[in-house]
């Protein structure tokens, strides 16, 4: 599974940790990455394999690669994959979220 991110939040550096992801420090422009998510093969819909500190991807949802890229790369991504149909005719679905940090801005 492929999960994009765009946030106005400092990149984690952290080159052997696919995971890493933003802090919560801002930044002053927009960072964009492309993460690919293992789901385990016991995977049932509607549940969350968290990892624990060693993932396992035959049992845990795990991040197995982190790509960093320009926003705009990832607009140019989001809208390739788009209009491409998997095997079987399924449609690409899009998620959208937004989390506002109130207490904090």
């Amino acid at each position: 599974m492929t999960l994009y991110a765009a946030t106005n939040r400092l990149r984690q550096e952290s080159p052997d940790d696919p995971a890493s992801g933003f802090s919560d420090a801002r930044a002053t422009t927009f960072s964009a990455a492309r993460f690919s998510i293992s789901i385990p093969p016991t995977h049932k819909a509607g549940n969350i394999e968290w990892p624990g500190r060693h993932p396992d991807p035959l049992v845990a949802m795990t991040v197995a690669a982190r790509q960093d890229m320009p926003l705009s790369a990832l607009i140019d991504d989001c809208q390739r994959r788009s209009k491409i149909r998997p095997l079987g005719g399924a449609k690409v679905g899009h998620l959208a979220l937004q989390a506002w940090n109130v207490g904090r801005a």
